[in-house]
């Protein structure tokens, strides 16, 4: 009998413990949210190189797809040397375009990692990464590629394997805020980071534009009202600045004011040589062709603009997998044939008030 209850205790005592193993694993893994390490670089006031680290904790409790994409963009390398395009003063710090214009969105391969297959030679393929991640090259067996491989071929590493002839487009993710049907209970407010997207409510198209969030991502930078209203309900905060958040205020500060003096400079600078360029009128298109792209190359080479070096994730052990892809090139060809709709009629409008002016 004393064995018995023995054995019964010992049962108890193993399934309290199991409880609790299993619950400190909760809190540990599962219940721990992602943080971003950014590593950013830039210029301050004086033109001295800056550099800084910026911590951002995720919520994949309330913005789930933004925060499996944006993990699965950044430990894939996609962010790395890109730039913070857009900084409006009292507004935001925009990036992650990998055109540097504001104009880029990421594709389906950006998810992955990537290999250019560089040799294969005694069974064995050597594989050269396509990104500017830490594994550059490796050597496997040539039984684990898809046959019918050659030297040249990019493989994408996906679903745990080696695979060839995948479809790629540029892809978005549904944008999770409320006004697009999405219980998001995050404020923006200073230090808030939130998806990007684009508007093409004037063409009609108000939920192609909710959902044409990619990379692209931006910082609040302001606790105005106005200006965070406009955010609220409308875009999908995902995550919050939690260390330092002054290296995106000093982004912020200088950049804004370079901006403002170079519009201003700009302007100054057209009207007082508007009749000097009117004179230079004469000049010959080849030259000015030529004039223009060595002007376009310097001023790439110069432009100042802060950058990531690097964006990375620790996710604790937890897998946030994939996000679920929309097609973007075919929301584009919407796009571009409203646009091109709209374009005739404002031609058949205008020439129609040309017609009028002509008959009086």
């Amino acid at each position: 009998m004393k064995d018995k209850s023995k054995m019964v205790l010992i049962g108890v005592i193993l399934v309290i413990a199991a409880t609790i193993a299993y619950v400190c694993y909760g809190i540990t893994k599962g219940n721990k949210n992602p943080v971003v390490t950014m590593e950013v670089s830039y210029r301050d006031s004086d033109g001295n190189e800056k550099n800084g680290t910026v911590k951002i904790e995720l919520y994949p409790n309330v913005a789930p797809e933004s925060v499996a994409n944006f993990i699965a963009l950044a430990n894939n390398g996609f962010y790395d040397g890109l730039t913070f395009h857009r900084i409006e003063k009292d507004f935001v710090v925009q990036g992650g375009d990998k055109n540097g214009d504001g104009s880029g969105s990421a594709k389906v391969s950006d998810l992955f990692q990537t290999f250019e297959v560089t040799k294969i030679e005694n069974k064995k393929a050597t594989l050269t990464s396509k990104k500017n991640l830490i594994i550059k090259e490796k050597e496997v067996d040539q039984s684990s590629i898809p046959k019918e491989t050659n030297v040249g071929d990019i493989l994408w590493f996906k679903d745990g394997k080696y695979q060839k002839d995948i479809t790629d487009y540029t892809y978005s993710i549904k944008g999770e805020f409320s006004a697009n049907g999405v219980n998001n209970n995050l404020k923006f407010a200073k230090g808030v980071i939130g998806m990007a997207r684009s508007d093409y409510s004037s063409y009609g198209l108000r939920e192609e534009g909710y959902n044409s969030a990619s990379s692209q991502f931006f910082f609040v930078t302001t606790d105005k009202k106005t200006a965070i209203d406009s955010l609220n309900q409308n875009y999908a905060p995902f995550g919050k600045v939690i260390e330092g958040y002054e290296y995106i205020e000093e982004i912020a500060k200088v950049y804004a004011e370079k901006n403002e003096s170079s519009e201003e400079k700009a302007t100054s600078e057209t009207t007082e040589n508007a009749q000097a360029e009117a004179n230079q009128e004469a000049a010959s298109t080849e030259a000015s062709q030529e004039n223009a792209e060595g002007a376009t190359e310097e001023k790439a080479e110069e432009k100042d603009v802060p950058k990531m070096k690097s964006v990375r994730v620790e996710t604790y052990g937890a897998n946030y997998g994939l996000p679920k892809m929309l097609n973007y090139d075919e929301t584009l060809k919407t796009v571009q044939q409203y646009q091109s709709y709209y374009q005739q009629l404002m031609n058949q409008s205008t020439s129609t008030d040309n017609s009028e002016v002509s008959a009086e």
